[in-house]
């Protein structure tokens, strides 16, 4: 949003007063931003809307529970540097307990809307969006999630879950590569997470837990992919890497090598004998 804030925040003022007047219970927070601010020689620059919306809340005292933000981006580290420089920001401004909801993002492919727009000819936009859904936004949104893990930020809402464009299913509802990310990701976002070194933000991310390990190399030059266990003897266990792949891994000597140039997910699923 790049609307004039001074009749946001009179707006924002005036509901959100009222309502926490007579709901003292209710989160309220907003304002859902497009655009939150720029970052100039690594120095994050936040919008005029963005200081004049906090100044005017922490002038009035007006509630303000969460902060909500949007980010659409073909840098999946980005996501994590921008939620740090916004909970920086809200703790300057005295919102140490304002939750920071980053409420909507995807992957952005050239980090360009014009793909996306009607403007563009209709194999562009094909092809933009086929890259969002395809493997390359799953390696995307894997790697992003995964390095959000550890970022200061309390919600985070893909969009979207539906059919089409943006979306994670086909007009005929079939899951599309990106589904396969979440779905990945669910399987390990409940387990107890293992200590995890090496990854390269926004090229290369991996999880793990005690029987499953992600991988996502959204853009690393590298093709094959190490992994070296520590503090626990996995010889003896058998690695399946994708559940389509029909060939059985080893770790031998407390490694385990296996391909996977970019952009692409591997999920190593470890089965005690």
């Amino acid at each position: 949003c790049r609307t004039e804030p001074c009749c946001a925040s009179s707006g924002y003022a005036t509901t959100a007063t009222r309502i926490k007047t007579e709901f003292p219970d209710l989160k309220l927070g907003g304002p859902s931003l497009g655009y939150s601010g720029s970052f100039r020689d690594g120095v994050f620059q936040p919008s005029s809307f963005v200081t004049n919306f906090l100044a005017r809340c922490h002038r009035g005292t007006l509630p303000l529970d969460f902060f909500s933000w949007h980010c659409y981006t073909d840098d999946p580290a980005e996501l994590t540097v921008r939620a740090r420089a916004i909970r920086r920001l809200l703790d300057g401004y005295g919102f140490i307990n304002a939750e920071s909801h980053l409420n909507e993002w995807n992957y952005l492919p050239g980090n360009s809307w014009h793909g996306a727009s009607r403007k563009a000819a209709p194999a562009e936009r094909e092809k933009y969006f086929r890259a969002m859904s395809g493997e390359v936004g799953a390696a995307f949104i894997l790697a992003a999630v995964i390095e959000l893990q550890d970022a200061p930020v309390d919600m985070c809402n893909l969009f979207h879950g539906e059919l089409g464009a943006f979306g994670l299913f086909n007009e005929f509802g079939v899951p599309q590569p990106n589904y396969r990310a979440l779905e990945a990701f669910s399987k390990i976002a409940r387990r107890p997470r293992a200590s995890v070194r090496g990854n390269v933000a926004g090229q290369l991310a991996a999880a793990a837990s005690d029987s499953l390990i992600l991988v996502s190399n959204f853009k690393h030059p590298a093709r094959e992919i190490l992994i070296r266990a520590s503090g626990r003897d996995l010889a003896a266990c058998r690695v399946q890497i994708n559940s389509r792949d029909p060939v059985e891994h080893k770790f031998t000597n407390g490694e385990l090598r296996f391909q996977l140039p970019s952009p692409a997910i591997g999920t190593i699923l470890l089965t005690p004998p």
